[in-house]
């Protein structure tokens, strides 16, 4: 999060407003404040702190990222969405490549793992990672299990990798755990209670567990992995079921965006999980987060959150699609960006906020 000069100023002008409203504190939690608990003071009024809401938002600055898409590979850098300028970053000569992986940031470094290639018959265990401040490839000990279309993700020094299609085709209920700082070999930790592929994942930091998302033959599932325990538990079904949203967490919030209706039907379907209260938003009727679906349907778009904003870009439609677009949580309303430079599906990508 961006800490800006006048932060201060902006805590004690809105801490009169602030107390009994939880979802909103979150949301200005997310917008860029140290500390959303430290703003509360009393508050008897909640359309108060929503019309205060769009000043917190205005002092941070749009977003820029760092996209890996890992296929190919190529690394680009745009230090703001709402100018569009890409840059690539030099990856060294001789990286590997296998299409459909998995990959994620965790520490200053991408990671890389699974996925196959054209002139391969079957799926790779392999696993490396990047260095982004030194710009070295590291290969890791390869997976116990090879596989495709997974997610992976950094947790506490430790990378995750869940789910997947095994050599057979077969979808995988597989999870498997490398401690990246005490090295060493893989371990399985407990299954998923169902076999999923086209999976991803993302750490909640907040609530201190791991949120997974895939499909099996006939919908798509969401799973919540408590760290302490090591258990997965079955978060309810998506209010509008679809394949190949893109997920995202913000606060205590995820967000499901896009995805496909079989056979063929692109949406722009935007669902709002509350990991707290362990309910949809949508189905609840509340209006704290009630906002519009995406104007451009699709689906497998890549997609990240930053300052109270939610970043879509890519994705597939006919084909895939260059559209980046953006939500103001604050105003509930999209706004177009500059286009990417290439078209792109999320397959294999990796995308950090920077900024």
């Amino acid at each position: 999060m961006m800490e800006e000069p006048h932060e201060a100023q902006i805590q004690l002008q809105f801490m009169p407003l602030l107390n009994a409203c939880p979802e909103l504190l979150a949301l200005l939690h997310a917008a860029g404040l140290t500390s959303a608990a430290a703003l509360a003071a009393t508050c008897s009024c909640a359309v108060s702190v929503r019309n205060a809401l769009p000043e917190v938002a205005r002092c941070a600055p749009a977003a820029g990222v760092l996209l890996l898409r890992a296929e190919y590979p190529q690394l680009l850098h745009c230090p703001d969405l709402s100018v569009g300028a890409w840059h690539e970053v030099p990856l060294p000569e001789g990286t590997p490549t296998y299409l459909c992986c998995a990959a994620t940031f965790h520490r200053d470094h991408i990671y890389i793992v699974g996925g196959g290639a054209p002139y391969l018959d079957g799926k790779v265990a392999y696993a490396t990672s990047y260095d982004l401040k030194s710009g070295t490839w590291l290969e890791l000990p390869p997976m116990p299990t090879a596989r495709s279309h997974c997610a992976a993700v950094g947790v506490s020094g430790r990378l995750m990798v869940i789910g997947g299609l095994a050599d057979d085709h077969q979808k995988m209920d597989t999870v498997e755990v490398l401690d990246l700082e005490q090295g060493g070999e893989w371990e399985g930790w407990s299954s998923l209670p169902t076999s999923l592929s086209w999976c991803s994942a993302l750490f909640a930091w907040r609530l201190g567990c791991v949120v997974t998302m895939g499909c099996d033959d006939r919908q798509s599932h969401l799973f919540r992995f408590e760290l302490a325990t090591r258990e997965w538990v079955a978060l309810p079904q998506m209010p509008r079921q679809r394949w190949h949203p893109a997920l995202v967490e913000m606060a205590q919030y995820l967000f499901t965006i896009g995805g496909i209706i079989l056979p063929d039907e692109e949406v722009g379907a935007v669902d709002v999980f509350d990991l707290r209260a362990g309910r949809w938003e949508s189905i609840h009727g509340l209006s704290g987060l009630s906002i519009p679906d995406m104007p451009e349907a699709r689906m497998d778009p890549a997609a990240c959150a930053c300052a109270g904003r939610l970043y879509v870009l890519g994705g597939m439609q006919a084909g895939p699609t260059e559209v980046v677009e953006c939500l103001d949580l604050c105003s509930k309303q999209w706004q177009r960006l500059p286009d990417m430079k290439d078209r792109f599906s999320a397959t294999g990508t990796a995308i950090t906020c920077i900024g």
